[in-house]
């Protein structure tokens, strides 16, 4: 039992201490904590490029929308006909399914974008309190 976790223990270190693991652990904590915009597009367009997992590439596609409320119309244009390109034409209907589900979307206009912060925002303060 105790040989199993040691070995467990390898791999995981083995697995984690890779380039590609790390690359795509900092981009993920550049897309949660917003702190540069045009990397992270870089990133997911060259994960693109390279035909990395199909899978990989939506989670941190949906994660970069979900943190930016939607992406700018040309570069959500760019991105979804990219990887329409690269994956094939048998993915429009996921990524019409992202898109409706507000997983994969454009940005709103500025004050509907603003009035939907403030109510979200209210939202949590209020749970936040009725909670506490």
């Amino acid at each position: 039992m105790f040989q199993r976790h040691i070995n467990l223990a390898q791999h995981l270190s083995e697995f984690t201490s890779k380039p590609s693991f790390l690359g795509r652990l900092d981009i993920e904590h550049t897309i949660v904590e917003s702190e540069s915009y045009d990397p992270c597009f870089e990133y997911i367009e060259e994960m693109i490029h390279k035909q990395e997992p199909f899978l990989g590439v939506l989670c941190l596609l949906v994660l970069f929308s979900v943190t930016n409320l939607g992406l700018p119309k040309r570069q959500f244009d760019y991105l979804r006909r990219e990887i329409l390109h690269s994956y094939g034409f048998e993915h429009m209907v996921t990524m019409t399914n992202l898109d409706r589900a507000g997983l994969f979307r454009k940005q709103v206009s500025g004050l509907y974008c603003r009035c939907l912060l403030k109510s979200v925002s209210a939202q949590v303060l209020s749970g936040c309190i009725s909670s506490g």
